[in-house]
């Protein structure tokens, strides 16, 4: 188990969430969604080295398993879900290890197709987490290589007249309280209801909302080429785009996908 002066502060609040809170439902969930399953089977190679951050219960490598995937690799930094996963996984055939996202010990260029969704990507609380965690993305990639990322996206959350007001509500407590918090760091909703009051007293943990220019070109600079994106609007009609000019013109789910190559 990670020494716990090495997990950062972010982690440790999640941990607690996912440890007391919402363990069963990330470590027991089953099957693909709709716009996962049409990413993996359309950009992903079979026949290639895949690994998944953040695996929970390992519910998507389980499932590209059914799909023909071989080479499978998962891992997260929570201990409990490694072994959750590993229990769920009845041949023992996908590699599951408990890893800090942004301090992977994989070799460099070591997989052919990478997994990275939110809940890897923008739970980490600060600029510098949150991009060693892409560099480790694209240091663990092999050239020619395939990865699909997805964030939350705060521009749908701008063009919801219900969330922009909470947005503007949380913007105010912050000015009350002289907090320097960006708004994109908005507090975690919890999928245990009850919990969700302490989102009214902005209170941690927070979830960081991309703006969809901002991801891109964070992607870009990294030197992945984007080669489609899309919210789970867009995806799940596979109708995704290469670049974020058209894609902001339309209707925009809360999850923005983004299929990258090395």
């Amino acid at each position: 188990m990670q020494n716990q002066l090495e997990v950062s502060k972010w982690m440790v609040n999640f941990q607690e969430i996912h440890t007391h809170i919402e363990f069963e439902e990330w470590a027991y969930q089953q099957g693909l969604q709709d716009s996962e399953k049409y990413l993996i089977e359309t950009y992903l190679d079979k026949s290639g080295k895949t690994v998944e951050a953040g695996t929970g219960g390992g519910r998507i490598l389980l499932a590209m398993k059914k799909l023909g995937f071989q080479q499978l690799y998962g891992f997260d930094y929570l201990s409990d879900f490694i072994e959750a996963a590993k229990q769920n996984d009845q041949t023992q055939r996908i590699i599951f290890t408990d890893q800090n996202a942004s301090q992977l010990n994989y070799q460099d260029c070591f997989f052919d197709n990478a997994i990275y969704l939110q809940q890897v990507v923008c739970y980490p609380d600060s600029d510098t987490e949150r991009l060693k965690v892409l560099q480790e993305a694209y240091r663990i990639l092999n050239v020619g290589g395939t990865a699909i990322f997805s964030v939350l996206l705060f521009d749908a959350r701008l063009k919801s007249s219900v969330y922009s007001l909470f947005i503007k509500y949380i913007s105010l407590l912050r000015v009350l309280r002289f907090s320097q918090r960006s708004i994109q760091y908005l507090p975690s909703l919890q999928i245990k209801r009850q919990n969700n009051y302490a989102a009214l007293l902005d209170a941690p943990p927070y979830m960081y909302w991309y703006k969809m220019e901002e991801f891109y070109r964070t992607l870009t600079e990294l030197n992945f080429e984007v080669i489609a994106m899309g919210t789970n609007c867009q995806v799940d009609c596979g109708e995704t785009s290469n670049t974020p000019t058209k894609l902001a013109q339309l209707s925009l789910g809360n999850q923005l996908y983004c299929v990258c190559r090395k």
